[in-house]
């Protein structure tokens, strides 16, 4: 569900509407709704982004037997067989919505420059790794005015941290400590995303 929601911070308050997951699965469809609102101000129901999650997972063999309910959406869970193919998940979207000029292609770039380049109306839909293991789906909306790297989470709210990068594995680092929805923190690194570019 859509939630407006606030981060205090010296100096500064961002306020953002944030889709919170409604369960421990949900973080793809759920920043693909985000992404889809912040750069073509469309609107997009969660049946939709799990059906065309769960689609992509089927094509690629990923769902057998009881698990290949087009609508299943467990991103992540290697229990599960688990799903995180950003160049599957950058087709379908190109397809659904042209208008974004989605790639996962950084071209002479880096991810972490387009990771600073992002802004609110062209988000990046960035996966994480987490340090103690386990994967989640964000977006982010690039640099804030103190150079702080700002990000809406479907599970953390949003979520603003320093910016640190490891240039040689091309790498943003991610920390909640610093997150509206009050959630414990957490540590990870960004090593890919669908970058957007709306026209």
């Amino acid at each position: 569900m859509w939630k407006s929601t606030t981060l205090n911070m010296a100096g500064a308050s961002h306020t953002h509407d944030v889709y919170q997951q409604h369960d421990i699965n949900n973080c793809g469809p759920s920043s693909i709704i985000m992404t889809v609102n912040q750069g073509l101000k469309k609107s997009v129901s969660i049946g939709f982004a799990q059906t065309l999650v769960g689609q992509i997972e089927k094509a690629g063999g990923k769902r057998t037997g009881a698990q290949a309910d087009a609508r299943w959406h467990a991103w992540g869970d290697s229990s599960l067989g688990g799903y995180s193919d950003m160049d599957d998940l950058c087709t379908a979207i190109k397809k659904k919505w042209p208008g974004l000029n989605a790639t996962t292609a950084t071209g002479t770039s880096s991810h972490q420059d387009l990771l600073q380049a992002a802004t609110p109306s062209s988000p990046v839909l960035a996966h994480v790794a987490w340090i103690g293991g386990g994967g989640h789906f964000i977006v982010c909306l690039g640099k804030n005015a103190a150079n702080q790297m700002v990000w809406l989470d479907p599970y953390n709210g949003v979520v603003v941290n320093d910016y640190h990068g490891d240039a040689t594995e091309d790498a943003v680092y991610y920390n909640t400590a610093q997150n509206s929805f009050g959630k414990s923190a957490a540590q990870a690194w960004s090593w890919h995303g669908i970058y957007t570019t709306p026209a």
